[in-house]
């Protein structure tokens, strides 16, 4: 991918954001650290930040505007999640107001985008800071839904109300204001959360990124039907990188989930602006790349355009909006908001790279090779 345009904005980190009715709108998240207390470990949001508008970015003039009262605007919150209704309603589900979640609960939110007004739902889903989301699959018998008629969402993990990771697999039915504990056979992940996960191309199982385990290894893992029921499978399918994911989104094209961004779990724990491609199909991962002219950062949002809305941002896929950027040398430095919205076009990958990638696995190593043998680019120009 490469960014080809970039357009200042509000400065944020933490915050999330959807595409509805040819529009980004965003909500939430930190502008920076103010201070810092190491022994109570908490740090607040900056004055700045005390009282959130939703925020929406219009390609037509490439501006962004605040919606709503200011007297009515609620606090702001990081940590939560954005569930889309109907392209007319918002919820706001989660999050806390203190930096790591050190915090009483919050109540969630619904935001209606014909009043831009706020108003405080009935309670679906125990509070949680940094679970994972994404639509849910689709039921038997119930096709799979559009992305402008959603209306359910699968949750899982995060922080409790006692601030203990969980791993609960929640379903939430915004149409019919319910949300129920599904039930999961297998090998759950562990407890966790800053996870990530993605719905796979046929709307029948979804693909998940471990986010913070302790003291497990990453992997991804597979939640598909168990039969004709209700209920689900988990499968463990392979080790995962060890990148920190939450907001570090998780975008599906097709067959392959791709993740971009991130903080290694270990070690250095710097920041990355690496792009690692995970095959549904294979079920591994398949390449690593770059983002061209794409600062290292975590605590972003990366949004999927829809093809009918590419004309208005001038072609562009994906649109990546805020997140921290390192300030200093120093490894896992709090980093600094950035508020700059910028339009990735993507490269879709050749046939002769997925080629490539199916030589390495199939081909001995040159040292074991005869010297008659061709080398694997040979092959590929021969053959494209």
């Amino acid at each position: 991918a490469t960014v080809a345009e970039a357009f200042p904005g509000p400065a944020r980190n933490g915050h999330a954001a959807v595409w509805l009715r040819g529009a980004l709108y965003s909500f939430g998240g930190i502008p920076d650290w103010d201070s810092y207390d190491s022994s109570t470990d908490e740090v607040r949001c900056s004055r700045g930040c005390e009282y959130a508008h939703m925020h929406r970015w219009l390609p037509t003039g490439a501006r962004w505007e605040a919606i709503g009262n200011s007297a009515e605007a609620p606090r702001s919150r990081h940590g939560h999640t954005l569930l889309p209704f109907k392209s007319r309603h918002v919820l706001v589900v989660g999050g806390h107001e203190w930096g790591f979640g050190n915090a009483q609960p919050i109540h969630d939110l619904c935001f209606n985008l014909d009043t831009a007004k706020f108003t405080v739902p009935a309670l679906l889903v125990n509070n949680r800071f940094a679970a994972a989301s994404c639509p849910a699959p689709a039921s038997p018998g119930r096709e799979a839904e559009m992305e402008g008629d959603r209306t359910r969402y699968l949750l899982f993990g995060g922080l409790d109300e006692g601030r203990e990771p969980c791993n609960d697999l929640l379903r939430v039915d915004l149409e019919h204001n319910t949300c129920e504990r599904l039930a999961a056979i297998g090998q759950a992940p562990p407890p966790q959360f800053k996870g990530a996960m993605a719905l796979g191309p046929c709307g029948r199982r979804v693909v998940v990124f471990d986010g913070y385990t302790e003291g497990a290894s990453q992997k991804v893992h597979l939640l598909s039907r168990a039969g004709e029921g209700d209920s689900f499978v988990w499968r463990s399918v392979c080790s995962s990188a060890g990148l920190v994911r939450f907001a570090a989104p998780v975008i599906m094209g097709g067959r392959v989930v791709a993740t971009i961004g991130g903080m290694q779990r270990r070690g250095s724990q710097r920041r990355v602006a690496a792009v690692k491609y995970f095959d549904l199909e294979e079920m591994h991962w398949v390449g690593t790349s770059e983002v061209r002219g794409f600062a290292p950062r975590t605590a972003h949002t990366v949004i999927s355009v829809p093809a009918a809305d590419r004309a208005l941002v001038n072609g562009a896929k994906l649109v990546s909006y805020g997140g921290c950027v390192e300030i200093d040398a120093e490894p896992n430095n709090r980093g600094r908001s950035v508020g700059t919205l910028e339009l990735l076009h993507v490269e879709t990958p050749s046939l002769k790279y997925f080629a490539a990638i199916a030589l390495l696995r199939v081909v001995p190593t040159n040292e074991w090779l005869p010297s008659t043998v061709a080398s694997t680019d040979d092959v590929l120009d021969e053959l494209f």
